[in-house]
């Protein structure tokens, strides 16, 4: 027989050992949601299970078996018709796992033990579009699942992190030190209700502000004895922001994904598609969009005021 034998068969004998188990503790998932992740974040994440994993190592490799669990085992073998050529139960433990995948976005998979922490890694080199990391120990009853992905996704299977074990003062540890590592995390813009309405509105108010200078302007260029009172260019602005609000509302829309709920940073700066995107906004916010808002603050001081 091997030095350890399938999963499945240790659990089956075990399952059918008269002895009393510890209630086993799942702590309430952590979710992940609003935050930016730099590459320092995620290696932090990881540290917990590779923390872990080393004490269950150390317990793993330094186990010895209690007299009475011995005999126990051996008979419940006989029993279902196996043998065993080794006596020493240490041979049919199970030892501790940890185990990552990552994904880029360019379809690439990495899955390994060292796949997330070595130097000059995919971290660096790729786009990452989600993260796992998983570490159980069979023995000690001990489990963390990590999952972090990039986006706007928040479910059972995605940016949350789930505990679970016997042991209820390991669980609330792990969970407390996860939590405050998230919780240190950078918060990302959040696109609340009234800020949408806020965005889409001033867009609507530019849109509707350029689109009767621009016709009041053309008419006057077509038509050189026309005249625009005030309340005419009123009735117009109105009918050029109500339409403008069909192109405001899908366009702060995709503003919006430019701030995604878990943002993960990772890769060369020329393929972290969010943080160009941003930047791009902001120029044209600084250079067009805030000089435009306050010439039409100027303007309609300038008619409500008569100067």
């Amino acid at each position: 027989m091997g030095r350890y034998v399938h999963v499945s068969f240790i659990k089956f004998i075990r399952s059918r050992i008269d002895t009393a188990k510890p209630i086993k503790v799942t702590e309430p998932p952590l979710e992940i949601a609003g935050v930016v992740i730099p590459i320092d974040g995620i290696k932090q994440l990881a540290n917990v299970i590779e923390d872990e994993y080393s004490k269950s190592m150390d317990e793993f490799e330094n186990w010895q078996p209690k007299p009475f669990d011995k005999p126990k085992l051996l008979d419940k073998i006989k029993e279902i018709g196996k043998s065993s050529k080794r006596k020493n139960l240490e041979e049919i433990r199970i030892a501790p796992v940890k185990k990552y995948i990552i994904k880029s976005a360019d379809k690439t998979q990495y899955e390994g033990e060292d796949a997330l922490l070595r130097e000059n890694g995919p971290l660096f080199g790729k786009r990452i579009t989600s993260i796992e990391m998983d570490f159980t120990d069979i023995e000690g009853n001990k489990s963390i699942s990590i999952k972090l992905e990039h986006g706007d996704v928040a479910s059972d299977i995605s940016n949350n992190v789930s505990i679970s074990g016997n042991d209820e003062i390991w669980a609330n540890g792990v969970h407390r030190r996860l939590e405050t590592i998230i919780g240190d995390f950078q918060k990302q813009t959040e696109f609340t209700p009234l800020r949408r309405v806020i965005l889409s509105t001033s867009l609507s108010v530019i849109f509707g502000w350029l689109g009767t200078n621009v016709i009041v302007a053309l008419t006057r260029l077509s038509i050189p004895d026309s005249s625009w009172d005030l309340e005419s260019s009123v009735v117009l602005f109105v009918v050029i922001f109500g339409l403008s609000v069909f192109i405001s509302t899908p366009l702060v829309e995709k503003i919006e994904k430019y701030y995604p709920s878990v943002e993960l940073i990772t890769g060369p700066e020329h393929q972290r598609m969010e943080e160009i995107r941003r930047k791009r906004l902001y120029r044209i916010l600084s250079y067009i969009v805030i000089p435009l808002g306050l010439s039409i603050l100027l303007e309609i001081m300038r008619s409500v005021f008569h100067y």
